[in-house]
């Protein structure tokens, strides 16, 4: 799903003349990342857990999928920028360069391949346990 999130971003604009609102673009993708948790959690419990759901194994269940959407996500992240967006990083050191008056050496350091991959990796493990704390204890509620 990253995936393709990434290629709505490129094909809207967003890697080149729509550079300035990437950042708001990549924060909605918490609402469609939160869905795809909610929904994995719901159908674990109907095939798996039945009547008999603890909140400890909705966290546990989550934790897991986390643990599998981390390394392909940032993997997402890495395919996109390296082969099918090369011009994103230029264009980010360009904008933060002449729009924000940022030097090029700050531009360079925030704007590059390792930078935007420890994001990539520490968003998804914040939505992961944000969503292992939050999403189980929605699912006791309903009863």
């Amino acid at each position: 799903m990253f995936s393709f999130w990434l290629l709505i971003a490129k094909f809207l604009g967003f890697y080149s003349e729509k550079i300035e609102l990437l950042p708001l673009f990549q924060k909605f993708y918490i609402i469609p990342a939160l869905a795809l948790f909610y929904l994995a959690l719901r159908d674990i419990k109907t095939r798996f857990y039945s009547q008999d759901f603890k909140y400890i194994d909705g966290f546990k269940v989550l934790i897991i999928l986390t643990l599998f959407i981390i390394p392909s996500s940032t993997l997402s992240v890495y395919s996109n920028v390296v082969y099918l967006s090369p011009e994103l990083i230029p264009n980010a050191i360009g904008y933060c360069m002449n729009e924000l008056s940022v030097n090029r050496l700050d531009a360079e350091s925030s704007n590059n391949l390792e930078s935007y991959l420890i994001q990539s990796y520490k968003f998804n493990a914040y939505i992961g346990l944000f969503s292992a704390i939050l999403l189980p204890a929605l699912f006791k509620l309903k009863k």
